[in-house]
Order: structure tokens, then sequence, then C-alpha cells
């Protein structure tokens, strides 16, 4: 599963994933272009909590 296309579809800005990640944005671009798997766990378990998916499904 894609995250930047669920982030989009569900209209979530980079600017909102940051500031409820509190990472600076382009360290973010970088973990969605990367892969968002080199994320530190309990970051990965957040973002997913905001898009509203399970984190298994990454």
């Amino acid at each position: 599963m894609d995250v930047r296309s669920i982030r989009k579809r569900k209209r979530i800005t980079l600017k909102r994933v940051s500031e409820y990640l509190d990472l600076p944005i382009p360290v973010y671009i970088y973990y969605e272009i990367m892969g968002i798997k080199l994320m530190h766990t309990d970051i990965l378990i957040d973002l997913c909590d905001l898009l509203g998916i399970d984190y298994h499904m990454l």
C-alpha cells in the first residue's frame, strides 16, 4: 500500500503530517520517497493512526 496515495486521497497535507509526527517536512518527504519502513516504529504507528490505516498493511 502506498502511503503517499493514501495521504493524497484523504487530502492530508505534508504540513499536517510533519506537525503531527514532529518531523521537518523534508525529513518526512525523504521517508515517503525512500520507504516508510525506514521510520522508527513509534513514528510509523503514529502516521498510520493519522491516515486511518492498520500499520500491519504497510
